[in-house]
């Protein structure tokens, strides 16, 4: 089994043991990112989303990404570093297409 297969199996696991609560609460005010157009970096304004990859149907699974202190991440999925920018709304991003689904 690969890593990166184990790492996703970890991560379901994980995922369905969380309290029902917790899905509903980050459902409500979820923030999705994809990287359709292929930049090397997308600015975004929160720490904490999910990556989609690519819009739909070309979507990969959307993962969920947390930053926590740093101020970037790569999707391990396509390979997208996110970089937080202050500067920006919690649902925006630079390339502002980036940004996918609801808004506050």
């Amino acid at each position: 089994m690969t890593s990166r297969k184990l790492r996703l199996m970890t991560l379901i696991d994980e995922f369905t043991r969380s309290p029902p609560s917790l899905w509903i609460r980050f459902t409500a005010t979820e923030r999705r990112f994809h990287n359709e157009v292929g930049v090397p970096i997308v600015r975004i304004g929160c720490r904490e989303f999910k990556c989609i990859g690519d819009k739909p149907p070309q979507d990969h699974p959307h993962i969920y990404l947390k930053m926590g202190d740093a101020s970037e991440i790569v999707c391990p999925y396509c390979s997208t570093l996110f970089r937080f920018d202050p500067s920006l709304g919690a649902h925006e991003a630079d390339p502002a297409d980036c940004a996918y689904g609801n808004r506050d």
